[in-house]
């Protein structure tokens, strides 16, 4: 197996064009894959539709949260997970710590994101009234904002990663 990429690269040019260029991938594969799908889907579907869908409305109608509060926070969490995103895409990129090692450069990410999601799904149990309602709605959004930041960049930057080529990942992305 090649060591790097200017091992792949010389070994395609002084070798025919027939000769396969390993490439060293991650498995996808494995059961802690199956947990984080299981997880995944959990999270956009459970979470997604309490928080994303049904929540504001929830919020607003049922305990008397302010619209124009409710599309605030809106506006704040867009405008905090703009940067959000781009760090955690930067900073899992380049992660070379101690878990790269072992666990890969995605999965420490994926792992930092169950607190979050966690916190925001428990969140959702108990609604304070009153005045507490704002400030709460905001830190449970920003709880569930950050948590997806942390799934989502390093999963599809992970998937990419784990395909062969541009066929397979078109493929694969298609279903």
């Amino acid at each position: 197996m090649l060591k790097n990429d200017e091992c792949a690269s010389e070994f395609a040019v002084n070798h025919d064009e027939a000769a396969i260029v390993e490439k060293k991938q991650e498995p996808f594969a494995t059961w802690f894959v199956g947990f984080i799908a299981f997880f995944f889907m959990l999270t956009f579907g459970i979470l997604g539709g309490l928080l994303g869908n049904i929540g504001p409305m929830y919020y607003v109608l049922q305990k008397n949260m302010s619209v124009i509060w409710w599309q605030n926070v809106t506006v704040i969490i867009l405008i905090l997970s703009t940067p959000l995103t781009v760090a955690i895409a930067k900073i899992s990129d380049n992660y070379n710590g101690k878990y790269a090692k072992t666990y890969g450069r995605r999965k420490p990410f994926i792992l930092c994101s169950i607190p979050f999601l966690v916190l925001a799904g428990l969140m959702t149990q108990v609604t304070p009234t009153g005045t507490g309602l704002q400030i709460w709605y905001l830190v449970m959004m920003m709880f569930f904002t950050s948590g997806i930041c942390l799934l989502t960049i390093p999963v599809q930057s992970w998937f990419i990663e784990s395909t062969i080529d541009n066929d397979d990942y078109n493929f694969l992305t298609m279903f």
